[in-house]
């Protein structure tokens, strides 16, 4: 047996040891534990609309949010055609997560989808006019603000529950992703870097939780990261007011909060999350992970519901 294969071994059998699971799940700690109880589908009642500047091609881009009917979905509506939001189109880049088909495209998902995921959005007509979503200040909160002036409102359409069947891991040598069963919905995220800190958070909230505690975390990267960013083409121009930059260990604005990266982290799962259509309860453990990891864990949820 490889050391490698024994290693994932002993992680699967962790994940379902009921010490363990007791043990990160207990109601000890800063997380705020809630169950998602079966609850029905939102669109908004009015079309409200937001201006905001891209931040991979640095265009200034205008969204327009429509209501929908049940059973719509979320569709965007873009320079280059209809896209709808399916796990086949979805391509996850270092920086993103995306909608990418043969002859269409859109960036920078995760940040609006998160905001939908805290509000139960479930149908709703996205009208956009560049290649990209807006940046804004790297957070959710401008798009949890626009939902929340559309005047968000229940339909005859309920979101279906999805209890992990049996544990799901996604493991590399420096990280994972896990999801183990649980009676509710919980995030427990642990957070290591060199220049910009060590940090563990723990989420499981309702639409103030998360409001509260994770819409204001912005994007970040440090110094080196950004260049790096900058030569492959990646970013072009960014502002210094759509996320956090570390300078030698040093964030050049003020964090919001002291574990305002771990946070976003969180804020970016959940919005990789919204992919899966049902409401997921099962206790998610996460080190070290992001975009692509978030993606392997949503097509294992796919995978488990057949």
């Amino acid at each position: 047996m490889s050391r490698s294969s024994a290693s994932e071994r002993n992680s699967e059998a962790r994940l379902s040891d009921p010490a363990f699971i007791a043990l990160v799940s207990s109601n000890e700690g800063t997380g705020v534990v809630f169950s998602l109880m079966p609850c029905r589908k939102r669109t908004i009642q009015r079309k409200v609309e937001i201006e905001g500047k891209g931040l991979y091609f640095s265009e200034k881009v205008k969204v327009v949010l429509h209501p929908a009917s049940e059973k719509t979905g979320i569709i965007f509506l873009t320079p280059g055609g209809t896209l709808a939001l399916d796990q086949n189109s979805v391509q996850v880049f270092p920086t993103c997560s995306s909608l990418i088909t043969s002859s269409n495209s859109l960036f920078l998902l995760e940040h609006f989808l998160s905001a939908c995921w805290a509000m139960k959005i479930g149908n709703l007509i996205v009208d956009v006019t560049g290649k990209e979503l807006p940046i804004f200040d790297g957070s959710s909160r401008e798009w949890l603000l626009l939902l929340q002036k559309g005047q968000p409102i229940e339909q005859d359409e309920n979101w279906e529950d999805f209890s992990l069947p049996h544990p799901i891991l996604i493991n590399e040598p420096d990280r994972f992703l896990a999801g183990i069963p649980f009676e509710r919905f919980r995030v427990c995220y642990s957070f290591i870097h060199p220049e910009v800190g060590t940090y563990w958070v723990e989420f499981s909230g309702d639409e103030a939780e998360y409001e509260e505690e994770i819409a204001g975390a912005r994007t970040f990267a440090t110094e080196q990261e950004l260049l790096e960013l900058q030569k492959s083409g990646w970013v072009l121009r960014p502002d210094e007011d759509c996320g956090v930059l570390f300078r030698e260990k040093i964030p050049h604005i003020p964090l919001r909060y002291p574990d305002e990266p771990a946070r976003h982290k969180i804020l970016d799962l959940l919005g990789d999350l919204y992919v899966f259509p049902k409401r997921l309860k099962g206790l998610i453990l996460a080190f070290q992970s992001g975009h692509k990891m978030n993606h392997q864990f949503v097509t294992s949820l796919f995978s488990a519901t057949l």
